[in-house]
């Protein structure tokens, strides 16, 4: 995620707590889907949060674009697609589960370039497109465990951006942005795709597919954490 550097240092440790609140209830939602298996939860509480977002930030897009322009939109969009697999979940075939992730995949790859063509490129936008990317993931995680492609323990590839929220927020000090790195980006790629193509494959590839991709994430996330510890006493000894 690339901070705008016109963003105040203020408004990024704002960000910070929003993204506290948000881990919170998108995992509460996903633990009673676990336990009472309703979606309805995790649908209402991802809308509600990411509104609470937006309202959170409006000084930063109400001057220009409306929900911060064309890119943004973009997003948006792809929060509805995910909210239709929601829905789509307990009866949808395998092929427009898929249809609907692989849709949301393509989109991704123009709202950063929308953003940057008009000029509206913002915090909100930056934070919006990280966790509706970050949504998508345990949605995607949620249907394949949902429709039996893998066991519970699927449900962590979705978690660990959430659990890392809560580590990385008491690693950093207040002026600190969080690191993400390059390799970061091609690992989030290839899960993005490689989840939603699952519910297309047969069960010889798909079934050692996941864990791999599982261990995948898992090591981008513990270098992620290893690298914000590394950045975090590099900024304690400038203090």
């Amino acid at each position: 995620m690339e901070i705008p550097s016109k963003s105040s240092h203020w408004a990024v440790e704002r960000m910070s707590y929003w993204l506290l609140f948000h881990a919170a209830l998108i995992t509460g939602s996903l633990c009673w889907f676990f336990f009472a298996g309703s979606i309805i939860p995790l649908l209402l509480s991802s809308w509600i949060s990411f509104a609470g977002m937006a309202r959170a930030t409006r000084e930063e897009w109400r001057n220009q674009y409306w929900l911060g322009g064309p890119g943004n939109w973009i997003t948006w969009l792809r929060l509805v697609l995910i909210s239709v697999f929601l829905l789509l979940l307990p009866t949808a075939s395998p092929l427009l589960l898929a249809g609907a992730g692989l849709l949301e995949i393509l989109l991704d790859a123009f709202d950063g370039r929308l953003a940057r063509r008009y000029g509206s490129t913002s915090l909100f936008g930056a934070y919006l497109d990280q966790e509706v990317d970050a949504f998508f993931v345990l949605v995607m995680s949620t249907g394949l465990y949902e429709r039996g492609y893998a066991g519970a323990w699927i449900l962590t590839l979705g978690l660990l951006r959430y659990l890392f929220v809560y580590v990385n927020h008491f690693l950093k000090t207040p002026r600190q942005e969080e690191v993400r790195s390059n390799y970061a980006r091609i690992i989030a790629g290839i899960i993005m795709v490689g989840l939603p193509t699952a519910f297309l494959t047969p069960p010889w590839l798909y079934q050692p597919a996941l864990p791999l991709l599982g261990l995948l994430l898992g090591y981008s996330f513990l270098r992620g954490f290893l690298e914000q510890v590394k950045s975090w006493r590099v900024e304690k000894l400038k203090g």
